[in-house]
């Protein structure tokens, strides 16, 4: 979290911002679609910070201050967001902004970067998705985290889980560095858990978080199906030491539901053979590595994991 001192930095920066007098490392703008903050922005990335180019208002973000990056596939809407996760946030008309979320529609139409220069490739052309992403992975140095089934994958295959935060629903993605939702987009980190507990409600049930700064997380609605998949992940994040929450529950029998035991045993069973791309916000310019020491990437598609002994978790049943 962002002190004082760093916020009005930050806010002092943008205020002294002129575009004109930044260093381009491309001939042209590059037209992307935002929706933290809504709107279309002209995107130019210049030596040391990315514009965002409004017409009403404009976007600073030094490279610097860029913590994580994460590609969020959102299949039924056909289209991928491409989230900036910041250290500090940047000021933006009369808001602070603590993420910056591309949206990107896959069926549209290839780009290609007009003379970019280092540190960008020498050629940078593609769909919207792998040129933004290459080309922020190019400026920052480090590598954008995918959602991959070696760390979650619900009971039809698929990467995330259909999901109700208050009264949005949206999709939740399980990262091996927290937890991220789709709408309003949230990242929870796992690290700041203190407490969890999986609550059976009917048919469905809920993820209930406490965080270390005493503020309550509550996913709803989820389907009873994907229950002993999440309480797989949740026991696989705390062996881990990614997770260090005290039991908020006692033990109880797990709910069932048809199918779902197979989809948990092919999600272990698989564990050790696919690979995932993470962030680790000690080492901001490298992924994270998976148990043999070994790169983790996931073409199908963030925030630290302390050596620390990971605490016993219960389950809870209403």
């Amino acid at each position: 979290m962002a002190n004082q001192t760093e916020q009005i930095q930050v806010r002092k920066a943008a205020e002294a911002f002129d575009l004109s007098s930044e260093k381009k490392l491309c001939a042209e703008p590059i037209g992307v679609a935002l929706s933290t903050p809504r709107g279309r922005f002209e995107l130019h990335w210049c030596e040391r910070v990315a514009c965002f180019l409004g017409k009403s208002a404009s976007l600073m973000v030094e490279y610097t201050n860029i913590a994580a990056m994460f590609e969020l596939p959102l299949l039924k809407e056909k289209k991928r967001l491409l989230v900036l996760q910041l250290h500090t946030p940047v000021p933006y008309m009369r808001s602070n902004l603590q993420q910056i979320v591309m949206a990107l529609p896959e069926d549209q139409k290839q780009i290609c970067v007009a003379q970019p220069v280092k540190p960008l490739p020498e050629s940078l052309q593609g769909s919207a998705v792998d040129v933004l992403s290459a080309g922020f992975e190019a400026v920052t140095s480090q590598v954008t985290a995918k959602p991959s089934p070696k760390t979650y994958r619900n009971c039809a295959g698929g990467l995330s889980l259909k999901s109700y935060m208050k009264a949005n629903d949206g999709s939740l993605f399980l990262f091996r560095v927290g937890m991220w939702f789709t709408k309003p987009v949230t990242f929870v980190q796992a690290q700041q858990i203190e407490a969890y507990e999986l609550t059976q409600t009917g048919r469905a049930f809920e993820i209930n978080l406490l965080l270390k700064s005493g503020k309550k997380v509550d996913f709803s609605m989820i389907d009873v199906a994907e229950y002993e998949g999440v309480h797989k992940y949740f026991k696989k994040m705390q062996t881990k030491g990614l997770i260090c929450a005290e039991s908020a529950a006692t033990d109880e029998e797990e709910p069932e539901a048809e199918g779902e035991g197979a989809a948990a045993e092919d999600q272990e069973e698989n564990s050790e053979s696919e690979t995932e791309s993470e962030y680790d916000p000690d080492a901001p310019d490298s992924s994270d590595e998976d148990e043999d020491g070994q790169d983790e990437s996931e073409d199908e598609g963030q925030d630290e994991g302390e050596d620390e002994q990971p605490a016993t978790k219960k389950q809870k049943k209403k």
